[in-house]
């Protein structure tokens, strides 16, 4: 069997990337020959069997730590039900070199990871992959630009090997608008004199986390599941870096050992798109059939901001947490549950803490929020970013990929509960595109909208099988909430700097809350739930992502005018403030490259342009 070799640099310590060294190190496994694996972290020693931090030893393979990962098999990832049968496998890997980064300018140490200077000998990275936290996507993403422009400055990435591909960038949880993050990250770290990549880079997202992973000591992670859908979005849409993203992809999340099979998403895309970006080979000029036919629908979205947009808007995550840990820690023995710190009662309980699927989403109060806010407002705001953005109005690319798992998508589409159904129930596309005469609309100088029984069909079904569904699923069944016992008081109060507040308020609800304001919704009366929930978080939090209820509302609104608003990924925390911005940022380079601006100084440094205005004159309507 021919080794071919490929290069992942992971970035981040998180569990995750303890999961995927223990997989892809297992050399036991014999697809893994031949893939070098990389990690970049500021905790270098949870990598390490020492506690040595010195980065000029982290190529001593006898240094590095093995890591073991014991990994939950059910019978099926679409059904993880507690009475089917369940076997346990064990990985045993560890990654080829460490390198261990510090906050601040300096990115020595990724330039080291990409670049190959390292014993590893395999040469410049092929994949970088984020394995982190939503809120670290931008900062990480930026050391990753410095770090990118600088050894392309010294011609430090290009490859051996002839037309090398580009190089993958991607993260294994695309959620709080990763292409947005890249954006940013690319523009501000831009250097002055730079010219263009002398190897092109290509971007990739995953919609939804592929593990359910923990790690409780150093050496050992359990992987309670896998996520059984495996949607990815990539850019530039074209169909060679598609090809190339899915041969890459595919081996780093083991799709030929589990039989997963991975769908791309975006205007092309066979669900929701026009179906043109399928590999397929079509006869070229004088018989040549390799060559292929260009998608006209990768040329309408060329950075597949649309695929993109449709993972973040997708990502269940945002709307899940949020809404079992607003009902998990409501105290129910207090007038509205109203305890301003979120702290519980749990003396005499079963467990220590509680367990955040198991007794959280068992809440009645959970279900009702998830079907308020999952289906009942942000269908909407999905089915009218749909129909703003994509052009056609043939194409539904972000609301086919609607809810969570494949069976609460087929459920909520039997009962006709889509995005665009539940979205013409509740009023607001007509309203918010002035269809018919001023006054015909029951919204316009309404106080309150429709509420979650006029929008959602059979509510009280669906709010019953969210509970079902999380309650019984064995790869959540064990998962701890965020929380801790407050030694003063003896009550259990919410953590709130763990990933499922950080992550999913700022970087979840915000960006449909930002999106909805610059839409021209009223937040009040569209996402009441939502806004509700936002504030009584962000209150336990410290944080202020919305504007409190207490507070005068300004012009800039209730998330533009919020104190911070920049620590979101909400539109407004960039500066966008109007749909018209949202387009021209969306239409940005993903990696910098500004090609008007080069074409421009091409035209200036033109032949014709040269000499004296008439010679240049004559010389233009010469060549007319």
């Amino acid at each position: 069997m021919t080794v071919e070799r490929l290069t992942t640099t992971l970035i981040g310590g998180s569990n995750g990337t303890a999961t995927l060294c223990a997989i892809l190190g297992d050399k036991h496994n014999p697809r893994n020959n031949g893939h070098t694996i990389r990690v970049v972290t500021r905790s270098p020693q949870r990598f390490f069997n020492s506690n040595n931090n010195d980065n000029e030893t982290n190529n001593g393979r006898n240094k590095i730590r093995e890591w073991r990962c014991h990994e939950q098999k059910p019978l099926t990832d679409v059904f993880p039900l507690p009475f089917l049968p369940t076997q346990w496998l064990t990985h045993v890997g560890a990654p080829h070199s460490v390198f261990g980064y510090v906050e601040g300018d300096d990115v020595s140490a990724f330039e080291s990871a990409f670049a190959g200077h390292c014993l590893d000998d395999a040469g410049v990275t092929d994949v970088i992959l984020l394995s982190c936290p939503v809120n670290a996507h931008l900062p990480l993403l930026r050391k990753v630009a410095r770090a990118l422009y600088k050894l392309n400055d010294e011609g430090k990435l290009l490859s051996n090997k002839r037309d090398a591909p580009p190089i993958l960038i991607g993260t294994l949880y695309a959620a709080g608008s990763f292409d947005w993050a890249c954006r940013i990250a690319f523009c501000v770290e831009k250097p002055p004199n730079f010219q263009g990549w002398k190897r092109p880079l290509a971007l990739f997202g995953l919609k939804s986390f592929p593990y359910l992973t923990k790690s409780l000591k150093p050496g050992h992670v359990t992987l309670y599941g896998r996520y059984p859908d495996l949607t990815v979005a990539v850019a530039p849409s074209t169909r060679s870096v598609r090809a190339h993203a899915r041969k890459a992809i595919d081996r780093i999340l083991q799709n030929a050992d589990t039989g997963k099979q991975m769908r791309f998403i975006g205007l092309s895309s066979d669900v929701g798109g026009d179906g043109s970006g399928r590999e397929d080979i079509v006869p070229g000029i004088d018989g040549d059939s390799s060559c292929r036919s260009e998608s006209m629908a990768d040329m309408a979205d060329p950075q597949n901001s649309i695929g993109f947009l449709m993972a973040t808007l997708n990502s269940t995550n945002q709307y899940l947490h949020p809404s079992i840990l607003d009902a998990l820690f409501t105290d129910e023995n207090t007038p509205e549950g109203n305890i301003p710190d979120g702290s519980i009662e749990w003396e005499g309980k079963p467990t220590p803490l509680p367990l955040f699927y198991a007794d959280g989403a068992s809440k009645p109060e959970a279900a009702r929020l998830l079907t308020a806010i999952a289906c009942g407002e942000c269908f909407v705001i999905i089915d009218l970013c749909e129909k703003m953005l994509v052009p056609g109005d043939s194409l539904n690319p972000i609301s086919a990929h609607f809810g969570g798992e494949p069976f609460g998508r087929f459920a909520m589409t039997f009962f006709g509960n889509t995005p665009e159904k539940v979205a013409k129930r509740s009023l607001l596309p007509d309203l918010i595109f002035k269809k018919g005469n001023s006054g015909d609309n029951a919204l316009e100088g309404a106080k309150d909208g429709p509420t979650t029984d006029d929008k959602v069909n059979l509510k009280g079904f669906h709010e019953f099988m969210m509970r079902f569904g999380l309650v019984n699923n064995t790869r959540l069944g064990s998962v701890v909430a965020p929380c801790y016992k407050d030694p003063e008081t003896g009550r259990v109060r919410p953590k709130v700097d763990t990933r499922f507040f950080v992550d999913d308020i700022p970087h979840g609800y915000c960006i449909y809350l930002g999106l909805a304001e610059l839409m021209g919704c009223d937040l009040e009366r569209d996402l009441p739930e939502m806004l509700r929930s936002t504030r009584k978080l962000q209150h336990w939090m410290g944080k202020e992502f919305v504007v409190p209820a207490n507070q005068t509302v300004t012009s800039m609104g209730i998330v533009g005018g919020a104190r911070d608003v920049k620590e979101t990924s909400a539109p407004q925390a960039f500066g966008i403030k109007t749909v018209e911005e949202l387009r021209d940022f969306l239409s940005m380079a993903l990696f910098g490259d500004n090609v008007s601006a080069r074409v421009e100084r091409k035209i200036k440094d033109a032949v014709v342009l040269k000499g004296s205005d008439d010679d240049a004159k004559s010389m233009l309507r010469a060549k007319l």
